[in-house]
């Protein structure tokens, strides 16, 4: 309709031209005949155009283009309701791991709940999963105050399609922490550096361990390696591994990490079986800091205190800015005996689609440094004798699916072969 009222404009300008001149109105039929021709074929190139979508995916894209660019416009309910709608109808129901560790003092009481789900908090602003460290935060805020959400190994094949599948995911959390058997132990922090770095600590009988991009980078890594990571720890003493991407090390080159020779991790595993645990003091901070690069959960601090201190700090963001980890990290070990950082890969600071808007990319570094020492300080504050005890279960949800992306970009891509035309 848009298109023919369009397509007509030029003929009632000539008209009244026409109107106010000497020429006979019969002059006017070919400009009427040409409109008319001009809507009609507009319209069966936008048919031919959009033909490949819309069989595969029951709508109109050219519809949606419009929807999308209005909700980076705008970010309204409305078009963000039409963007997650569009995904429940693109993607799949797959069944997807979602781990925990529950910290407990010694009041018996839940003192911060680690996140492990294996989705990926995107693709953009509030759509999809994006945003998920604070929405889970918000449906779990009843059972603690301390909610940490770690980016998971996952890639945008495991985007979620919306708040229905986040529901479920709180659901399974909260369901998993009813009968756990929780230990005051943790051992110290464990660090090998081969082809690639990997930093893993006890917690009870679960086991954190993180794959860091400081030597070989890498943005993501598939969900199948981190499974496979996963499998090669578990054993009797260690039953719940978390595989964390620490994604700390932003480089727009860097691609999705496949595969690695699990050989290189025997060393660290056989460490691990060996290592010395002990009773346990842990803090929890959460500091918010206005800063275009982070989302609304802030730095999140996690101290752990066995003898030895260990920090583990969260940023609420996607990715960080090349070289700025050494730099924190180096900083913050006059502090503590090790600390590690990482990035929640919260896709809502990506609102720009040309600007993935890593961690300190934007604002001032030394206001920024300040506000992680005011985060590991408070943490140190809240320390405690705690208890921990992992959980594993998995939950059925709406996932973008294995070549979703590829698939996409080639109907996108022969698209603006025919736009040419």
């Amino acid at each position: 309709n848009r298109i023919l009222i369009v397509s007509l404009y030029y003929s009632f300008s000539i008209s009244i031209f026409f109107i106010f001149s000497n020429y006979p109105l019969i002059y006017l039929i070919p400009f009427f005949i040409s409109s008319i021709l001009f809507a009609l074929v507009s319209r069966y190139f936008l048919i031919y155009l959009s033909r490949e979508f819309k069989e595969e995916y029951g709508e109109d894209p050219v519809k949606y283009a419009g929807i999308i660019v209005n909700y980076f416009a705008n970010q309204n309910a409305e078009e963000l309701f039409s963007i997650n709608n569009l995904l429940s109808k693109m993607y799949s129901v797959k069944e997807i791991p979602v781990m925990g560790l529950a910290v407990k003092n010694k009041d018996n009481k839940i003192k911060g709940i680690i996140v492990f789900p294996y989705v990926h908090p995107g693709p953009f602003g509030e759509v999809g999963c994006s945003n998920l460290p604070f929405k889970l935060k918000n449906k779990l805020s009843d059972i603690s105050e301390n909610i940490l959400v770690f980016h998971t190994t996952s890639t945008n094949n495991e985007n979620c399609a919306g708040e229905e599948d986040i529901e479920k995911i709180a659901n399974s959390i909260k369901n998993s922490i009813h009968a756990l058997k929780f230990k005051n132990t943790s051992s110290e922090g464990i660090r090998i550096e081969n082809d690639f770095e990997f930093f893993a600590q006890k917690f009870g009988d679960s086991l954190f361990l993180s794959i860091i991009p400081s030597k070989n980078g890498f943005d993501d890594v598939s969900l199948e390696l981190g499974m496979k990571i996963r499998r090669k720890f578990l054993n009797s003493k260690t039953r719940h591994v978390f595989v964390v991407d620490a994604h700390n090390n932003f480089n727009k080159d860097y691609s999705v990490l496949k595969d690695i020779d699990l050989n290189v991790l025997n060393g660290l595993k056989e460490k691990l079986s060996n290592v010395n645990e002990n009773i346990t003091k842990c803090g929890f901070s959460n500091v918010y800091y206005e800063n275009d690069s982070l989302g609304p959960m802030g730095i999140q601090t996690f101290l752990v205190d066995n003898g030895k201190k260990v920090a583990y700090i969260l940023f609420d963001g996607n990715n960080m800015q090349y070289g700025l980890r050494n730099k924190i990290r180096e900083e913050l070990k006059k502090y503590v005996d090790d600390v590690e950082l990482f990035t929640t890969d919260n896709h809502i600071v990506n609102l720009n689609p040309k600007d993935l808007n890593p961690v300190g990319s934007k604002g001032n570094i030394d206001d920024f440094m300040k506000k992680i020492k005011e985060g590991l300080d408070l943490a140190g504050k809240d320390l405690e004798e705690c208890s921990f005890a992992g959980f594993t279960t998995k939950c059925l949800l709406k996932i973008a699916g294995k070549g979703y992306l590829e698939k996409i970009s080639e109907i996108i891509k022969r698209m603006l072969k025919r736009l040419r035309i």
